[in-house]
């Protein structure tokens, strides 16, 4: 069964009640040392060592010794940058000091193999314990998750990942029933290219969406796996194991499970809320930190009860508003008051279950004051069209002097203060020309100095907002460039700008748009530039290789609802794709969409085997699907 596999970590922990071999099998020697302690039989083996039940006989205590595996095919340096590794973790573990976390006690090498020395906990697994009750009670459920998390907290907080929480992994201790969390300080070993290639390390039913995608690991990796036990002990089930390796792997890189109430309904939608918090598949998502988790957790109602929250009876809000309720519930009423003459009506509705949430509140419409006609004489009517047309030639005369006037005596000044402060001479046409250059040379601190100054001139406010966006862009600030841009269209003659600028624009938006994706506010400036003429680069942009830039040009192209080839949109994801997840994804949409212009790239992948396992199985099903 797929939760027997063990890739990279061991899956049998130190505990007393595992099933022990004879230690004639395991060649067990009177002279046989890991350091001071002295082996008394074996616990449990895995893929990457084994765990013995030993003797501190200084100490006269029971100790866990942990002995790693090493591939035979690693080279020296290999094996030695591993050892020193293992023993610089090995360390920092052995700092962590909190009674949910199986402390970490000594640590060294015997005949080449690294072995370090664990607390010994009497008791019995996480995974042994679902094995026997696979619903676990919901209070003891709350005080595991308790344990584990306030251990990780502490983990965390010494900057130290686990990367491998798992029930095998959590220790019930017999006596007091706290949670431990196991194998702190144990780190990957390295395995020979035969060995490595298309392998996937870690416990794969536990593995994060960034373990399995290879995008590095931090705090939240180690809440993703703790979710998925939360969803383990509450349903019985684990959210993503399938009928393979790679089914499973898939079903956690998209996500894909069963709602937790669907299966256990006596659970709260508090828990399933914070489940599914916990198991986002982007880590920009999920749970920040432990000690969000902590306090979500806290708050968090495990059960289903008929009321909870502040609402729960007894509860202060309640306790409050209860003589105002009971009143409301007696008998319809309507109240009437009067503020500044006008009658406000608030009728109050009686029902026979619950009170309504909302108040009917209304004012009644005073009747309209008629206003008196007013008979003007022939002579009052010309008076006044005398003084109308006066103001129209004075606004007119007013607003010629100021835009083509007045405007070249506020030029002189403004282009002599950016002349004397910053050195930029010229005329303003001259400086736009400057402001350019030093744009393309991505200078782009003097490129703003002198668009800034132009903002100030009206005549060419348009243009200096256009090129202080495309300064933005170049600057990596989606924002700044959507505010210019919006600053720019209140302007006169900003389309003839933009136009100027249409090249230089294209040329930074294709190095913004490549580096990730865009939020909405970007993507409604880009499609206000798609109107300037710029659809044709999106269209080439959409067959790049680059990721983001193909497809944030989709979601534009699509945003004004022109139409996209997705098949080769899907091709390119799966032939240049760095992440699985998106190669994964790409081969079941084109499975879905069944157009044979896919099948060479399918082919393609399909015999990368084991250099790429899991996407190559996913592209054969897909192939299997179109030539049905």
């Amino acid at each position: 069964m797929l939760e027997n596999t063990t890739i990279g970590y061991c899956n049998q922990l130190l505990v007393k009640t595992m099933q022990p071999e004879t230690p004639s099998e395991e060649n067990i020697t009177d002279d046989m040392r890991f350091g001071r302690y002295v082996p008394l039989k074996l616990l449990g083996k895995g893929a990457m060592g084994r765990v013995y039940l030993s003797l501190d006989p200084v100490l006269q205590r029971s100790v866990a010794v942990k002995v790693i595996s090493l591939d035979d095919n690693i080279d020296s340096e290999s094996r030695k940058s591993f050892i020193d590794r293992f023993t610089l973790e090995a360390r920092a573990s052995a700092q962590l000091n909190h009674q949910s976390i199986v402390t970490v006690f000594d640590a060294g090498e015997q005949d080449g193999f690294p072995w370090i020395a664990f607390e010994f906990v009497d008791g019995e697994s996480l995974e042994d314990l679902l094995k026997r009750e696979p619903l676990i009670d919901l209070e003891r459920v709350r005080s595991i998750l308790y344990d584990i998390g306030s251990a990780l907290k502490v983990a965390h907080n010494a900057k130290i990942v686990h990367r491998d929480v798992k029930p095998a992994n959590i220790l019930i201790e017999k006596k007091t029933g706290i949670a431990k969390l196991s194998d702190f300080g144990v780190i990957k070993a390295p395995f020979s290219m035969a060995t490595q290639e298309g392998m996937t390390l870690g416990s794969p039913g536990y593995m994060s969406p960034e373990q399995i995608d290879g995008t590095g690991v931090d705090c939240r990796s180690d809440l993703f796996s703790l979710g998925i036990i939360f969803y383990q002990m509450i349903t019985g089930v684990h959210p993503f194991i399938r009928e393979t390796l790679q089914q499973t792997l898939y079903a956690t890189l998209m996500g894909e499970y069963t709602p937790i109430r669907q299966l256990r309904n006596d659970s709260s939608s508090d828990t399933e809320k914070l489940v599914a918090k916990m198991l986002k598949v982007s880590r920009d998502e999920r749970v920040g930190s432990t000690e969000e988790f902590l306090d979500l957790l806290a708050k968090c109602t495990i059960g289903s009860p008929g009321t909870k929250g502040f609402f729960k009876s007894g509860s202060v809000i309640v306790k409050t508003f209860q003589p105002v309720i009971d009143i409301i519930k007696k008998n319809d009423s309507i109240i009437t008051s009067t503020v500044r003459n006008k009658t406000v009506k608030l009728v109050v509705d009686k029902s026979t279950t619950t009170v309504k949430k909302a108040f009917t509140a209304a004012f009644v419409v005073l009747k309209s004051v008629p206003v008196r006609n007013i008979a003007y004489s022939r002579r009052v009517q010309r008076l006044i069209g005398a003084l109308v047309l006066i103001i129209l030639v004075v606004s007119s005369g007013y607003y010629l002097y100021d835009n083509y006037f007045s405007l070249h005596k506020k030029d002189t000044a403004v282009l002599r203060e950016l002349a004397a402060r910053d050195g930029h001479k010229g005329t303003p046409s001259q400086l736009i020309t400057k402001c350019r250059t030093l744009i393309e040379r991505n200078e782009l601190n003097d490129a703003q100095e002198i668009a800034e100054a132009l903002i100030r001139i009206k005549r060419y406010a348009a243009h200096a907002h256009v090129l202080n966006s495309i300064i933005e862009l170049k600057d990596k600030d989606g924002n700044d460039a959507v505010r210019e841009i919006d600053e720019g269209k209140k302007l006169r003659g900003f389309r003839r700008a933009f136009g100027k600028e249409r090249e230089l624009y294209k040329s930074a938006l294709r190095d913004y748009l490549i580096n990730e994706e865009i939020d909405r506010k970007m993507v409604d400036c880009i499609v206000y530039s798609l109107h300037m003429g710029h659809e044709n680069c999106f269209r080439v942009w959409v067959d790049d290789k680059a990721y983001w830039l193909r497809w944030n040009s989709v979601n534009i192209l699509q945003e004004v609802g022109q139409k996209v080839d997705m098949v080769n949109v899907y091709i390119l994801d799966l032939k240049y794709a760095g992440s699985m997840r998106v190669r994964i994804r790409a081969a079941n949409k084109l499975a879905e969409i069944k157009d044979k212009r896919a099948i060479n790239a399918l082919e393609e992948v399909a015999r990368r085997g084991f250099s790429d396992p899991i996407v190559s199985v996913a592209a054969q099903s897909a192939l299997d699907e179109i030539r049905k």
